[in-house]
């Protein structure tokens, strides 16, 4: 009996795309709120580890430095080894950096976190977009691209009340540790969801790029010719 697992269809939208899109907006979902948890409780660390607001300006630092670095890299990274497996170890290393962060007794402990979890983010977007790419065809990815972002907002809206509501039911430990257990479940359920790679319907570039060196990649992307 042969082990090969056929490709999935999408020529329409079937259970099984659905299901990865309501995965893809849970990944967008935890996205926007684990990068928001540190702000919100903003006076509840500053208080309970003593940190400055000069602290707290590093803590901010530590994300964004390494998110804005690591994009020079994603895309490369996305191509080479595919959304599949690249949004899964994401989702792995974000739950990481929330959890280390709840762990966290000093400064150093949170910029650790913090600097995993700007690691972690940076390629979620350009990973996301792979997916959405490989998933729906053309007439259906802005619809998808919707969806997610509708989800993403609900990250955003959700994520106040809820810090909040953790925080005072469990502590504030509990508001890093409950959306970093959720986000290893959401990477795995990422993960063997699409483990079958749909048909492709659309014609692919000549050239292929997964081994084009990266300076060469910003070559072909800035001389490339409108489609």
């Amino acid at each position: 009996m042969s082990d090969v697992v056929e490709p999935a269809r999408r020529d329409s939208f079937t259970l099984l795309v659905g299901v990865l899109l309501l995965i893809l907006g849970c990944i967008l979902f935890f996205f926007s709120l684990d990068r928001q948890i540190v702000s919100i409780l903003k006076t509840t660390l500053m208080h309970e580890l003593s940190l400055t607001n000069s602290d707290y300006s590093m803590l901010i630092s530590a994300f964004m430095i390494p998110y804005t670095f690591m994009y020079f890299f994603v895309g490369g990274i996305v191509d080479r080894f595919g959304s599949r497996y690249v949004l899964a170890a994401l989702m792995v290393l974000m739950s990481l950096a929330t959890l280390l962060t709840g762990l966290s007794h000093s400064l150093t402990g949170l910029m650790t976190g913090r600097v995993l979890l700007g690691l972690a983010e940076s390629g979620i977007v350009p990973a996301l977009t792979l997916a959405v790419f490989t998933w729906f065809r053309a007439e259906q990815r802005a619809f998808a691209f919707q969806l997610t972002n509708i989800i993403q907002s609900l990250g955003l809206i959700l994520a106040p009340p809820f810090v909040a509501w953790i925080t005072l039911s469990a502590g504030w430990r509990w508001a890093f540790f409950i959306p970093a257990m959720a986000g290893v479940a959401v990477g795995l359920m990422w993960f063997f969801a699409s483990r079958q790679t749909p048909q492709a319907r659309e014609p692919l570039a000549d050239t292929p790029t997964r081994q084009v060196p990266l300076l060469q990649r910003y070559k072909m992307v800035l001389t490339s010719t409108p489609i």
